[in-house]
């Protein structure tokens, strides 16, 4: 694997995978052939096996299979790796612009995607998520709670039932593999070819290895949009033909990364041992890749052991206890401590080595300590001074910048058959000013990802992206949200405390632009959304305003006819480019950081002096008018309004309309006892608008439309809270001595 960051700039891993070795008690062995000996007759050497994935690998796709009483089958004992894939998806895979995903995934720029590889992007989607495999392992989020698999159906707005991949990800991605030879392979037909070999020369232990990537589709500056968490799986079948009381001892788990932080020649790695953290940085304050050929500040990397295996720690038989990171050691390619030997199986002997934090070389069984420069005191967890503050045991006193390798490794434990471990990491970004400001920033999102995983992975989701339409006037653009999804998801929205406070509208630079100028904030309550972040120039965690209101209440259109990035009025057939997000608010700082701000909905307007080829049924002069349209009022005497005003021309659905009024019966409703409107088609029948609230004639009521799927929006509003006029009868109570004006006196209107 491999990895670039932040997306679409430069490299900062190379390639990473996991590794596992252990002492094995079975019985492995060969025959005359070299074809894996079934019936129990094996010698079981050698017992010290390492296996896993690096440049190289002893491993296959595909599931282990099991007979009836789950003993690895003797014959047919795992799937046809060609028949097997790599598995992805993503919860919006039917809606979103998979534009970005193609490119990356071909390695090209966006321009150069093409409609034809869109499709196939999406159909490769589509057939992952009909046919996710559940039944082999893979993560899902089991919605209603009733521990079966019910595929999502789209009902045309929302998912319905259970949703593949990691519960609550936006994004998966899962295999399945296996240590197991290769009964399929065409070259040697009737043979089964050993794989395991394949990795640093060790023979197959019989172990099964799931691994789910998943990630969270959030805005940039959320910790969580710089993080994909990892969980490895693996599971002990054992041999076919083992004997039944197989198992394995002094067991590690690794997880093993090259990182290339830019160039590949300038980097240091180290560990911090209070977060668990391995991370590799730039020697320099620039890197060369980055500065040249993005104009970006270089960026940090790191993984987090978030979970190890679990071990029984007082003899009971109950795994009671977590480990956690118990090994961090690097190697530097070229160097006098150098990658393991591949394919041969003192490469295994080495990495036993690393995984138990000693040197490499000489190979296990010698151990040799990394021995700290300053202290002279030997160390399983190494580098784990302060780079920031140049304090303690870094690197670059030892060695000088170059290609780096980092090990991070969790063990002892033991295994018998059937027994399943996993470990849970976090690959984590940080990019800042510099190399070490990256660093400070790395370790800042950090502390975010291990609050997700003490959290079970719950934390506070944005708002959803917000449904807008727009139009392009005359020197104007008109954005609408006030839709019913709009006011019935986002305005509804809390999650774990967040919840919906207001909308920001913003002009940004392009249609994908990260940048532009906020035009408005719309919000509930006035208040000012707090969190907190990572001064660049100090390295000091300071307040962050992520929203700040400007006392203007909760609206759901604007008409924009000024260009915000240069003050100067909107020019006919241009295209300019907003988006409009969502945000809530909580309490606590952590939970707005994670929570509070929601994804942008961009969009592209154009203004126009007209619209090509609609053909007006009437003169509309303006682009959002409530002038220019006759309602006509045939029954009853209230004085309420009803105003219409355009959305969409191009959108318009022709027709005559009828508004009824009906009182709110409902036991329980909030609007009990008061009238609602509803809108049909006169000649359809078909209710557009149903059962709303009649607005205030004063105050924010007066802002709220509805409609706007049909290119036109309508709002109620009851007569004005006041005096219509008086009835005088003249001197009714008898002759006055001094005659009154009455009413009149107060400027009332009044009739006699």
């Amino acid at each position: 694997s491999a990895g670039n960051y932040p997306k679409d700039l430069g490299n900062v891993i190379f390639a990473e995978g996991i590794l596992w070795g252990a002492k094995v008690t079975d019985k492995y062995g060969v025959d005359a052939d070299g074809q894996l000996l079934t019936d129990g007759t094996g010698a079981g050497t050698p017992r010290l096996r390492v296996n896993g994935s690096m440049y190289n690998s002893g491993l296959k796709s595909g599931k282990v299979l099991l007979d009836g009483n789950g003993k690895i089958n003797t014959s047919g004992y795992s799937e046809n790796w060609r028949d097997q894939q790599i598995w992805r998806v993503r919860r919006d895979w039917n809606t979103a612009d998979l534009t970005s995903d193609v490119a990356i995934i071909k390695n090209i720029t966006e321009p150069l995607v093409t409609a034809a590889q869109i499709e196939a992007t999406k159909a490769q989607y589509k057939h992952d998520w009909d046919e996710w495999p559940v039944d082999k392992g893979a993560p899902y989020d089991d919605v209603n709670g009733d521990g079966t698999y019910t595929a999502a159906a789209w009902d045309g707005t929302k998912w319905v039932g259970d949703i593949p991949g990691a519960p609550g990800a936006d994004q998966t991605v899962w295999l399945v593999a296996n240590d197991l030879p290769d009964e399929n392979d065409p070259n040697y037909p009737s043979q089964a070819f050993s794989v395991s070999e394949g990795g640093w020369g060790s023979p197959p232990i019989g172990i099964e290895y799931q691994l789910t990537l998943w990630g969270y589709r959030l805005h940039k500056d959320n910790p969580l949009s710089s993080t994909i968490f990892k969980r490895a799986k693996i599971t002990y079948v054992g041999l076919p033909g083992g004997p039944t009381d197989a198992k394995l001892d002094t067991v590690y788990f690794t997880q093993w990364i090259d990182p290339d932080v830019g160039v590949i020649t300038d980097d240091y790695v180290g560990s911090d041992t209070t977060l668990s953290l391995g991370y590799a940085y730039n020697a320099n304050v620039f890197d060369e890749l980055f500065k040249g050929t993005y104009n970006s500040p270089v960026p940090a990397a790191g993984y987090d052991f978030l979970q190890g295996p679990k071990i029984d720690s007082n003899g009971d038989g109950v795994l009671d206890k977590t480990l956690g990171l118990t090994a961090f050691t690097y190697f530097a390619a070229g160097s006098s401590v150098s990658d393991p030997n591949t394919r041969t199986y003192v490469g295994t002997l080495q990495w036993f080595n690393l995984m138990e934090g000693y040197l490499s070389r000489p190979e296990y069984p010698t151990q040799n300590p990394f021995v700290d420069p300053l202290t002279g005191l030997a160390e399983k967890r190494v580098l784990a001074g302060d780079p920031i503050t140049g304090t303690g045991w870094i690197d670059g006193i030892i060695l000088p910048a170059g290609d780096r390798r980092m090990v991070m490794s969790s063990g002892p434990f033991k295994m018998n058959l059937g027994d399943t471990q996993e470990i849970v990491t976090a690959l984590v970004g940080g990019i800042g000013t510099n190399n070490t400001s990256s660093l400070n920033i790395l370790k800042f999102n950090d502390k975010y990802a291990q609050y997700t995983y003490d959290n079970n992975f719950k934390f506070p989701t944005p708002p959803l992206k917000p449904e807008v339409s727009a139009f392009g006037g005359d020197k104007e653009n008109f954005l609408d949200w006030g839709n019913d999804y709009n006011m019935n998801n986002i305005e509804n929205h809390n999650s774990l405390g967040v919840t919906f406070q207001g909308y920001e509208i913003w002009q940004l630079t392009s249609l994908n632009g990260n940048t532009g100028w906020k035009i408005v904030t719309y919000d509930k309550s006035n208040e000012v959304v707090l969190a907190e972040k990572v001064d660049h120039a100090s390295g000091l965690v300071v307040p962050l305003v992520l929203h700040q209101s400007e006392g203007k209440a909760i609206q759901h259109s604007v008409t924009l006819n000024i260009d915000y990035s240069n003050g100067k009025k909107l020019q006919n057939n241009k295209e300019y480019y907003y988006g409009i997000r969502a945000y809530g608010s909580s309490s606590s700082k952590f939970a707005n950081l994670l929570g509070a701000t929601g994804i942008m909905t961009e969009i592209a307007v154009t203004p126009r002096d007209g619209v090509s080829g609609v053909d007006y049924t009437q003169t509309v002069t303006n682009t959002n008018t409530d002038t220019l349209f006759n309602v006509n009022h045939f029954a009853g005497l209230s004085d309420g309004r009803i105003r219409v005003r355009i959305t969409n021309p191009a959108q318009l659905r022709g027709g005559t309309y009828i508004v009824s009024f009906e009182e709110d019966t409902v036991i329980g409703s909030s609007t009990i006892g008061t009238n609602l409107w509803s809108m049909a088609d006169s000649v359809s029948g078909d209710v557009l608008i149903s059962k709303k609230s009649v607005s205030k004639p004063t105050g924010i009521d007066t802002l709220w439309y509805w409609g706007n799927d049909f290119g036109f929006q309508v709002r109620t509003t009851g007569p004005a809270e006041a005096f219509k006029n008086f009835l005088v009868r003249a001197h009714g109570g008898g002759t006055l001595d001094t005659a009154l004006q009455g009413a009149q006196d107060w400027s009332f209107p009044v009739t006699f």
